[in-house]
């Protein structure tokens, strides 16, 4: 079985939700840093899923409401046997983007 490596670098805060398909390769809730808890919480994860193409969609509660997501990308993605996938939060154009290495 061939992989490809998905590294998630992720500048957010509350919770964050990494799917393919129907399977949640990621979920974890963190706080806010800094002495006014505004600050950015910082992700690496690093996660083998296999080759292929896949619909990948990761999603972010900024604001900690208990439904639904702040920001979200969800896009069809195809991995080769090898391939990195960097999936990143612009803070400045407030949007996910995945990029593929």
């Amino acid at each position: 079985m061939k992989y490809a490596n998905s590294n998630m670098l992720i500048h957010g805060r509350y919770g964050d939700l990494f799917k393919s398909g129907d399977q949640t390769l990621y979920e974890a809730t963190r706080r806010p840093t800094g002495l006014w808890k505004d600050g950015s919480a910082n992700v690496y994860q690093r996660i083998e899923v296999e080759a292929g193409s896949m619909e990948l969609f990761i999603g972010m509660n900024e604001h900690g409401q208990a439904d639904g997501f702040d920001y979200s990308l969800s896009q069809k993605v195809d991995l080769a046997p090898g391939d990195h996938l960097v999936v990143e939060f612009d803070q400045i154009a407030a949007t996910f983007f995945f990029r593929q290495e």
